[in-house]
């Protein structure tokens, strides 16, 4: 089963459209399944006006979904959004292909059910918790351990291994190749444009297009080499049996 990549363009779109417009593109021309925004108000996130503010720079206007849905179809690759508040998910999911809930948000059982009603496929993250939250075959649940970024040895990759993907934080070859041993169905990582001028590059976390796409070549090669060839072993059997080396 080959990995399908999603590119998560965070805040690195700088409330610019046409930066969200490249971050699509750039994820289309390395082979991505997906790309996904997010859809939040900061004052409704955060009662914390420290932290709201903080926040507000990631925001996106609903009406970008539309511009943001047409180019991804002109480019062949699914438009997602996260949502964060119950009332935000019939409006954004008559935009997008899928959506997703953040893993701080994973345990919000009314946010959960009101976004498997739309019938959009569903990514959920779980880091923070695990337990306390809906599982179900309809959800793509993704493991993700949610610091920023976060190093090799805290990443606990095995507890993916009841889960359908990693959503990474790393920004290191090492685990993107780890989730690909451990059957990652699908990786999701933070990507920004060549120019690392996105506002979450900074935290250490993100990937150019040229970075990631280096190392889901390598990915998928492994992949490939780990495929039984019965073309091959069909060949060998027949070569074994040859009766001009049995007389050898």
């Amino acid at each position: 089963m080959g990995i399908k990549l999603i590119a998560e363009a965070g805040s690195n779109h700088n409330q610019d459209i046409f930066r969200g417009v490249g971050l699509i593109s750039h994820a289309a021309s390395i082979g991505c399944w997906g790309v996904k925004f997010q859809y939040y108000k900061a004052d409704m996130l955060w009662s914390d006006q420290e932290k709201a503010d903080a926040a507000r720079p990631g925001e996106i206007e609903l009406e970008w979904l539309k511009t943001f849905k047409n180019h991804a179809r002109e480019r062949g690759i699914k438009l997602g959004c996260s949502v964060y508040h119950p009332s935000h998910v019939e409006e954004v999911a008559q935009h997008v292909d899928f959506l997703k809930i953040s893993s701080f948000e994973a345990n919000n059982d009314e946010l959960v059910k009101k976004c498997l009603d739309t019938k959009k496929l569903l990514f959920v993250s779980h880091g923070i918790e695990v337990a306390d939250c809906i599982w179900s075959a309809e959800i793509k649940h993704l493991h993700c351990v949610s610091r920023y970024p976060v190093k090799p040895d805290e990443c606990d990759m095995p507890a993916m291994l009841d889960m359908d993907g990693w959503s990474d934080h790393s920004h290191n070859w090492g685990v993107i190749l780890a989730a690909v041993s451990n059957s990652a169905e699908y990786i999701e990582f933070h990507l920004d444009l060549e120019d690392e001028a996105g506002y979450e590059t900074e935290h250490g976390h993100c990937w150019t297009a040229n970075e990631i796409g280096s190392v889901m070549k390598i990915a998928r090669d492994m992949q490939s080499a780990n495929t039984i060839n019965n073309h091959n072993r069909t060949d060998l059997v027949d070569l074994m049996w040859k009766p001009e080396l049995d007389a050898r």
